[in-house]
């Protein structure tokens, strides 16, 4: 958030219960505070699975608030997020396809390079609408709604296409 340019005041930390789980009755609090000050919320981080103690968020109960409230819903799945590929971690991580954004890093549990980590998104036209360039040299493809250009959903244009690899990996492995 920090480097998106919010100040550290318009960022709002909730305390965890005993489980390390985030309060529902604190996020639900913190909401109706932000409205009786004349702001609006409009977005909320849970974790998937969090790097000290593996800590998995009540998905789906956010999930209902987010929609109720029209907030974002990111889920942090860094390092747990992985486990929705096991039977196990599929349990624990229900509701984690409600979020509107998921970070993974294939580095910590598949040893992958650091430079794949990935931000998944639910609607890809965020990306296209967001990344999309009409360039004069890249119009020669314009028009052909067949051809999926990677381009326009990412800042990768001129840089290497790291994903590749954990395509690869995932497609012979898992």
């Amino acid at each position: 958030m920090r480097v998106l340019g919010f100040k550290k005041e318009e960022i709002c930390i909730l305390p965890p219960d005993i489980e390390l789980k985030i309060r529902i009755d604190k996020l639900k609090n913190a909401i109706a505070k932000d409205k009786l000050e004349g702001l609006q919320s409009f977005c909320f981080i849970a974790s998937a699975g969090t790097i000290n103690m593996g800590t998995v968020d009540l998905l789906n109960d956010i999930a209902d608030i987010c929609e109720a409230e029209n907030l974002w819903f990111h889920i942090d799945g860094a390092y747990g997020g992985i486990a929705i590929l096991y039977k196990k971690g599929a349990k624990a991580l229900q509701g984690i396809q409600r979020a509107n954004f998921l970070t993974v890093d294939p580095h910590k549990w598949f040893y992958q390079p650091y430079e794949i980590g990935c931000l998944l998104v639910n609607k890809s036209s965020w990306l296209s609408g967001t990344f999309s360039e009409k360039l004069e040299y890249l119009r020669d493809i314009e028009g052909n709604e067949s051809e999926l250009n990677f381009y326009d959903y990412g800042t990768q244009l001129p840089r290497r296409f790291r994903a590749l690899k954990f395509y690869m990996f995932i497609k012979h492995t898992v």
